[in-house]
């Protein structure tokens, strides 16, 4: 992702953990507005552990059109894990894919690969997909990013967890200053 730079949205992420004034956050979830190599770096140097939702450019579409083989979590459900690396990134990532059948997840959320979008297969299901640094299971991550796996995951207080879920347009936000 390299569009993240350009709505400011690393400057509002800086500013909001600097209003935070050092209080301890145990994870970042991120939509995937936030999604860029900036933001992932950015994380990654302040020793942040986060999930950040991704979004589904070609490459990704493609990568995902490319796995054969799934786990299967639950009737609908499946995922997988790779390490990602992104054409303009120093570096690969860990990213977590989920795939739910519409058939029988009716209210799945996630999106339709739109490269594929004529191919019976892709239309059956809807895909969302993690970016994250944390090294717990598949199904954990993506639990952990709809707030569900809090027992499990040792992340018992959801006050030390910060998510950024934004509707609004970053761009109207001045740069942050030096």
């Amino acid at each position: 992702g390299d569009t993240s730079a350009s709505n400011n949205a690393l400057g509002f992420l800086e500013d909001t953990i600097d209003k935070l004034q050092g209080k301890k956050v145990s994870l970042i979830r991120l939509d995937s507005g936030f999604f860029g190599d900036d933001i992932l770096n950015y994380l990654e140097a302040h020793d942040r552990n986060y999930i950040v939702a991704t979004r589904f450019y070609r490459p990704i579409q493609r990568e995902i059109s490319s796995r054969q083989n799934w786990l299967v979590l639950d009737d609908g459900i499946e995922v997988y894990e790779l390490d990602y690396h992104g054409t303009r990134w120093d570096k690969s990532r860990r990213m977590v894919v989920v795939r739910q059948q519409i058939q029988q997840r009716p209210k799945a959320t996630g999106k339709t690969l739109r490269l594929f979008e004529d191919d019976q297969v892709y239309r059956n299901y809807r895909y969302s997909a993690y970016a994250t640094n944390l090294e717990f299971g598949s199904a954990e991550i993506w639990r952990l990013y709809w707030g569900r796996a809090m027992r499990k995951t040792g992340l018992k207080n959801s006050s030390r967890i910060l998510a950024l879920r934004v509707s609004i347009s970053t761009a109207s936000f001045p740069p942050k200053q030096p």
